[in-house]
């Protein structure tokens, strides 16, 4: 961390006393020191040293501080340039891990520069070892950040990786009240001691219980401790620990990991139930090949790999619980399960998948030493765990531990969206054994969209997530696209130990998330956009088809239960079910007979009895009426469920096919009867399956119809299609050789049917029993419609989630802002650790102008998006405006991962650059250069020489237009022609920033200091210029006044109202309007580079060079206000980050005045100390240069005491030229409030449009043969 902080992350060279270690601490050992000789090795160079070193001042921390890694840390023979590690772990995030290509890369590289290294084994030894400990500090810088930022993050996430080993406790541990009020007693068995790096065996165990189970006893094998407690349904631990009030928020884990999902509170949805939608998918691919040895352990720091003890654990507790009979307790929960789905849909589904075979191996176990991996991701694609799998198939054990350490995760109130392949098999299992049953109400389950198809269509209703309530758009497949985002890792992982697997597994899995953080919003803007699409589309059809919503709501209603309702089974006994049912019934109906006679009865001697009191005038009314309501109740109830009795047995009897007055008992074992049951319920299974097939092939169809058809998308529909027409054809056989049989006893004189009974003619598989067809079978227009009306409810529920995922991203980057502004004030003593934290911000500031782009590009939500203020000042910043954010929102964000802007933007916008910053004059380049193009600047007379009155309420003389006159072409210390004095350069530089002309292959590009690069310029549709158009171009590219010049752009973006902020050109020029309007000024000015370039000084101190060419720098400044008076106060505008400030150095007193619009934002007295540095070294130079000397203690700092007067985030530099006017006419600062900064600033630009224009010509010089000729506006 000391070497990231004094190299700025590498972006400048290690000071010349780090490589000797001169920083150090002198030695403290009192040992002699040893001298060590090792090879530097560099990206294009490599040479010989020789180091010191001792005890306490080892090798390997010397060798880091001057930015070299080691091979090893005692006595390394070699090491590396950290930048070089460095870019080569960047590059293998993106690419297939290959240490041993980079290494003989670089053995080429080197070799074809004359560098001889030996032999080849030598180098990537050396080179493996340095690259996999720099990696592995890389981790725990990263986790000692965080854990700074999120104290705890570690435990978190993997309580077993910081936890130090304890003894094995007790077996019994007290029962803790969780917050519901349920006890959960909890079980702790700890396993016995293994060697390191093998795997834990299932034998070692840790139990726990959920809230309301009953304890049982587990039977354990032989060698563990048995415990005395018991459970029904034992489940994994799950430590929690005890607080006051449940968590209202899921944790800081699931916070970091996706911040929509899990960023705010909880959404209370409207349209849907589930707080959050996850996805779970197996992957048999990304295995690892048992070696001959173990290789050593290694751990990711934050692991996102689920522990293997609770893995373990969740296995035996399935194991032990699917062993165990049917309870009372759970058969409330599967008699539910099946009412939604009958068994032989859900046993058809599983036949389907090979997912749901938990015995079909998919990897050998015998030469894997892991089969493949669980992925557990959010509905961004952003992935949440990961299960390592052990075992041939994939079985659901590996699922349910994925799901249980989500629900430790999240509060008590959320429920859980689950997607996945086999979604009805997982929900079945929980209910038939009762898995887990305190988290089952919270779990809703479906199928995801591409392979829903592949189950039955009784499941598709039920879930297929477009026909499921609360879903909405999602589809289910981001494990899939997780799993082609690491597939490169499949070749150099297969081969790899498994510890080294998993870490670089992890490390591939941290940066993925990293990376694709910056696209969230962008996800989300593409699901609103989709939003739109299919809503057209769906308003569309509803308006087509002319149906009330509620009726198309109604009849898909009637369409779930119809094809969902349980068939049924043929039997050979089915005849006497069917009998003793309605014997059963009709014994039934007889007891309600007779009860409703007794309550008649009762009744009427009630009434007989109450007739003769009042007969004989005895009041008992109040005692009399609520027997008599009482008895009307009991007589309505019967008669209500006689009725409902009367009305089954009727069916029964007609579905049966026989008389009212028929002796069901001597029919009981009746072929015939048999037979006919069996008829009807092939009749009604091939109804529904034709049914079934013809909803099936209705999808096929129109993927057809819009030549759409993609192979992996409907595999599983043409599948299932051709599976239907098989089962179709098997049932209609069965049919016939059933009707068959059935003629044949009739023939025989067999049947006790009636000659005239209606089975003889019934044909019709399409009839339904009432004879009417139901309005979603036969009505062509009700079944178009019913899918656009899902597509819509799937829409209000997708646009519904979408706004509250924008809520939680922007309640993630307000408390994750402020929970890194804290943790910088606690570690303001630590500089190595407060400039990472900065890094941070500055990273997160990364991510907020992405989203503030995508999601907020009219800037509406102002005070949730991070502002340049919040990033420390020598970290580098790209700022951008609005116009920018317009002019890509026009373009269609791409869906890949891929950057918005392409390569050919990115070099058509560097060559624009280069062409506006051509006439930047280098001034802190090493050295002079001879070029051969000469530049001038003319100025354009302004046709119209009326004047323009701008007056401002309330702020007496200001300044009228004028007509600027040039002064001559100034020479450069480089001896270039000076087109713009871009002195005042790029003024959204926070520290030492420089304009480079990319285009000049002969200059070097310096980006020692280099903090912002500005793009505002940039016009992003202008065609990239050749070197002929570059040549040819001419024109008004700005404004000038005196020395001073500003580019047009500056002045467009003054005038936006999305930008509005002052570039340090356009407060210089202003500045010189306003001091050239007053005759005797009391006040002059200075450009604010001058602060700027002083912080070299600083930066560097006794550089010769950098003094040197600071001072050549500031001397020419100083000239262009000679003399410089002392009676006046010299103003100097001082840029901090995001913010203009103002110093006032007034010589009589020795007093240096500092003006703050914004004294009270964050970070300001620390942006006044940094200034006030700055304003000591700019005195003190211009003291010697006056021949004279500083003295700092005569001199006085005043700090800002107007309070805060400013209300946004744009207008400070609006304010500092207020003040600058007031001094330069009455020789003290303005009071100007917020309210009248819009007329002040209207005035501004009035000023600026009012100066004469800056026109750009380009000479070239050309030698001919009489000499010299110049050309002008080739």
């Amino acid at each position: 961390m000391m070497l990231r902080e004094a190299t700025k992350n590498g972006r400048i060279v290690v000071p010349k006393g780090r490589i000797a270690g001169g920083d150090l601490q002198p030695c403290s050992c009192g040992k002699k020191q040893r001298r060590l000789s090792y090879v530097a090795a560099y990206w294009a160079y490599i040479e010989h040293r020789t180091l010191f070193f001792c005890d306490c001042r080892p090798a390997a921390a010397t060798l880091v501080r001057a930015g070299l890694f080691p091979c090893t840390p005692l006595q390394p023979s070699i090491a590396f340039d950290i930048n070089l590690l460095e870019l080569i772990t960047y590059n293998m995030a993106y690419t297939a891990p290959n240490l041993h290509g980079w290494a003989l890369s670089l053995e080429w590289f080197w070799k074809e520069r004359g560098y001889i290294l030996g032999t080849r084994e030598v180098l990537r030894k050396r080179f493996s070892n340095a690259f996999h400990w720099f990696t592995y500090l890389q981790e725990q810088v990263a986790k000692e950040v965080q854990e700074i930022i999120h104290p705890g993050f570690t435990q978190t996430i993997n309580p077993s990786v910081i936890a130090p080993p304890e003894p094995p406790p007790s077996l019994f541990s007290p029962c803790v009240q969780c917050p519901t009020g349920q006890t959960k007693s909890i079980e702790d068995i700890e396993p016995p001691s293994t060697s390191a790096g093998a795997v834990t065996s299932k034998s070692a165990r840790v139990l726990k219980l959920n809230g309301g189970d009953t304890p049982t006893q587990i039977k354990q094998e032989p060698g563990l401790p048995t415990s005395s407690s018991s459970a029904e349904n034992p489940t994994p631990i799950q430590e929690e620990a005890e607080s006051p009030k449940p968590a209202t928020m899921p944790s800081i884990f699931l916070q970091e990991a996706c911040p929509a999902c899990f960023g705010g509170s909880r959404p209370s949805l409207a349209k849907s139930k589930n707080d959050i939608i996850v996805c779970i998918d197996g992957n048999f691919t990304q295995k690892c090949l048992q070696g001959k040895y173990i290789d050593p352990p290694l751990q990711h720091p934050h692991t996102l790999f689920v522990a293997e003890d609770e893995v373990n654990a969740m296995e035996v507790y399935i194991e032990a619980i699917r062993k165990k009979a049917a309870n009372p307790r759970g058969q409330s929960v599967r008699d539910m399960l099946r009412n939604i789905l009958p068994d032989h849909v859900l046993d058809e589904c599983e036949k389907s998948f090979t997912a749901a075979q938990e015995k079909t191996a998919k990897a050998s176990g015998k030469y894997y030493a892991d089969t493949g991996l669980m992925a557990l991701v959010c509905r961004h694609d952003r992935l949440l765990w990961v299960v390592n799998m052990t075992t041939p198939g994939e079985q659901q054990h590996y699922a349910f531990a994925l799901l249980d350490k989500l629900f430790q995760h999240i509060p008590m109130d959320w429920h859980v969206g689950l997607l996945y392949d086999i979604g009805c098999q997982l929900e079945r299992s929980m209910a038939k054994h009762s898995i887990m049953p305190s988290v089952f109400n919270r779990l809703c389950f479906a199928v995801s969209v591409f392979h829903a198809f592949g189950h039955q269509w009784s499941c598709q209703l039920h879930y297929h997530l477009r026909k499921c309530i609360g879903y909405g758009l999602s589809d289910g497949e981001g494990c899939e696209r997780f799993w082609s985002n690491i597939r490169k890792l499949i070749p150099p992982l297969r081969v790899t130990g498994r510890h080294r697997w998993r870490w670089v597994l992890d490390r591939q899995f941290r940066h993925f998330k990293q990376d694709n953080l910056h696209n969230l919003a962008a996800i989300m803007k593409r699901k609103y956009k989709a939003c739109d699409k299919k809503a057209k589309l769906a308003e569309k059809t509803l308006k087509k088809a002319g149906i009330p919503e509620a009726t198309l709501k109604t009849q898909w209603l009637l369409q779930v239960e119809a094809q969902t309702a349980k068939l049924q089974r043929q039997s050979k006994n089915a005849a006497d079910k069917e009998i003793e049912r309605i014997l059963d019934l009709r014994e039934e109906q007889g007891d309600l007979q007779a009860q409703l006679r007794t309550l008649l009865t009762d009744e009427k001697k009630e009434l007989e009895d109450r007739l003769q009191r009042l007969q004989q005038r005895k009041s008992v009314k109040s005692e009399s009426s609520k027997s008599d309501v009482t008895v009307a109740e009991d007589v309505n109830a019967t008669q209500e469920a006689l009725d409902i009795i009367s009305k089954r047995i009727e069916t029964a009897e007609k579905a049966l096919g026989v008389p009212e007055d028929t002796d069901l008992k001597a029919l009981k074992g009746n072929v015939f009867l048999r037979h006919r049951v069996n008829a009807r319920a092939l009749k009604q299974r091939i109804q529904a399956k034709i049914r079934s097939h013809k909803f099936e092939r209705g999808r096929l169809e129109r993927v057809y119809r819009h030549h759409v058809m993609q192979e992996k998308d409907h595999q599983h529909t043409k599948t299932l299609l051709k599976r239907t027409e098989s089962t179709v054809a098997t049932l209609v056989k069965k049919f016939n050789d059933t009707v068959a049989l059935m003629e044949e006893l009739k023939r025989r004189k067999q049947a006790p049917l009636d000659v005239d009974d209606e089975i003889w003619n019934d044909d019709g598989l399409l009839e339904e029993e009432n004879g009417i067809v139901p309005e979603w079978l036969g009505n062509q227009a009700i079944r178009d419609a019913i899918p656009a009306y899902l597509d819509k409810q799937r829409v209000l529920e997708e646009t519904e989630r979408l706004d509250k995922e924008v809520k939680a991203v922007c309640t993630w980057l307000v408390n994750e802002t402020k929970a890194i502004d804290e943790a910088r004030q606690h570690t303001a003593d630590d500089v190595p650790l407060h400039f990472q934290l900065d890094m941070r911000m500055l990273l997160l500031w990364n991510v907020s102008e992405h989203w503030r782009r995508t999601l907020d590009p009219d800037s509406i939500m102002d005070g949730v998006w991070l502002q340049v203020h919040h990033i420390d000042g020598s970290l580098p910043v790209i700022v951008t405006t609005a116009r920018d954010t317009q002019a890509m929102d026009t373009e269609e964000i791409d869906t890949s991962d891929e950057s918005e802007i392409s390569q050919d933007d990115i070099e058509e916008r560097q060559m624009i650059l280069a062409e506006e910053c051509e006439q930047v004059l280098m001034q802190t380049a090493e050295g002079d250069r001879d070029v051969e193009d000469e530049e001038y600047i003319d100025t354009e007379e302004d046709d119209d020489d009326e004047e323009v009155e701008g007056s401002l309420t309330g702020i007496p003389g200001l300044p009228k237009p004028f007509v600027w006159l040039p002064s001559p072409p100034r020479r450069s210390v480089h001896d270039n022609n000076a087109v713009i004095d871009l002195t005042e350069a790029t003024l959204m530089d926070l520290t030492n920033s420089h304009v480079v002309d990319l285009t000049a292959d002969n200059v070097p590009i310096d980006l020692t200091n280099n903090s912002v690069i500005d793009l505002t310029g940039l016009p992003p549709d202008t065609p990239q210029p050749t070197r002929v158009s570059r040549r040819n171009r001419s024109g008004i590219i700005g404004k000038g006044c005196g020395p001073y010049s500003c580019f047009t752009e500056d002045v467009d973006r003054i005038e936006d109202a999305n930008d509005g902020l002052f570039e340090g050109r356009v407060i210089s020029v202003v500045a010189q309007a306003l001091l050239q309007d007053i005759e005797s000024p009391r006040a002059q000015h200075l450009s604010s580079l001058v602060l700027h370039t002083t912080r070299e000084l600083l930066s560097y101190p006794g550089d010769e060079d950098v003094e040197a060419r600071v001072t050549r720098w500031l001397r020419e400044q100083l000239n262009l206000i000679n003399p410089v008076r002392r009676s006046d106060t010299l103003l100097v505008p001082a840029f901090v980050p995001g913010h203009w400030t103002l110093v006032a150095i007034h010589w009589e007193i020795q007093t240096v005045r500092f003006y703050d619009s914004l004294p009270d934002r964050a970070y300001a007295k620390r942006d006044e100390r940094r200034v006030e540095e700055e304003v000591w070294a700019f005195l003190q130079l211009m003291e010697r240069e006056a021949g004279g000397t500083f003295e700092r203690g005569a001199w006085q700092w005043v700090s800002e005491t107007r309070g805060q007067r400013q209300n946004n985030g744009f207008d400070c530099g609006t304010f500092i030229l207020a003040d600058m006017r007031e001094y330069f006419m009455r020789g003290k600062p303005s009071d100007i409030t917020q309210a009248q900064m819009v007329s002040w600033k209207r005035c501004i630009i009035e000023t600026l449009r009012g100066l004469e224009g800056i026109r750009y010509y380009l000479m070239t010089r050309v030698d001919d043969a009489d000499g010299e000729v110049v050309i002008v506006d080739e």
